[in-house]
């Protein structure tokens, strides 16, 4: 069957927590408290269907910084670790992208592979073109375990743009598993809107 689309009116909660997520691919207490999204939904190769590994994704905040995790279930076997640099790599990867203005057209992409080569960009027309001269200042770290992978990310405010006076921002995360060439994400997009 197919799933929700983009438009779904899929929420998390954005929670605060006083001190500092320590950013180490470690799973640690605080992150019990974050509200989390784990009903992805494939963009290929069966569009809308379910995934066939399981991920869970989650947020949370301080004054200064976002933070997310990405929690990624596969068997240690199939987690591809490539080497790459800055913006370009290959392997496993997970995404997170945050329309600051809530404009439903542009984003910023936060990007880490399995062995923790970073991509970042800004997402324009609907993600149909990306700006990879995007260089903000964040950190990630992941972990690899016996049931998959983790990536936690630190996103400085100060690192991007945004509307202070917003309540809601638009949200999505994404995750590459390319031993079976399949592209998941929160959200579903029609094929041919692109990640409006």
């Amino acid at each position: 069957p197919s799933r929700a689309s983009a438009d779904s009116g899929k929420k998390l909660v954005l929670r605060k927590v006083q001190t500092p997520i320590v950013v180490d691919g470690v799973i640690d207490q605080s992150w019990s408290q974050a509200d989390s999204a784990a009903d992805f939904v494939q963009q290929a190769p069966y569009h809308g269907k379910d995934p066939s590994r399981r991920t869970v994704a989650k947020v949370l905040t301080t004054n200064r910084s976002l933070y997310c995790i990405m929690i990624c279930y596969d068997e240690r076997k199939n987690v591809q670790r490539t080497r790459g640099v800055l913006d370009d790599f290959a392997g496993d990867v997970v995404s997170l992208m945050l329309d600051t203005f809530n404009d439903k057209r542009t984003a910023y992409k936060f990007a880490v592979s399995a062995s923790c080569v970073r991509a970042d960009c800004r997402l324009l027309d609907d993600a149909r073109n990306r700006d990879y001269n995007f260089d903000a200042v964040w950190r990630a770290a992941t972990r690899i375990y016996d049931w998959g992978f983790v990536v936690e990310m630190e996103i400085p405010y100060r690192s991007i743009q945004y509307h202070e006076g917003m309540t809601e921002w638009g949200l999505d995360f994404d995750r590459w598993i390319p031993t079976l060439n399949e592209y998941i994400y929160c959200n579903g997009y029609e094929e041919n809107e692109g990640q409006r």
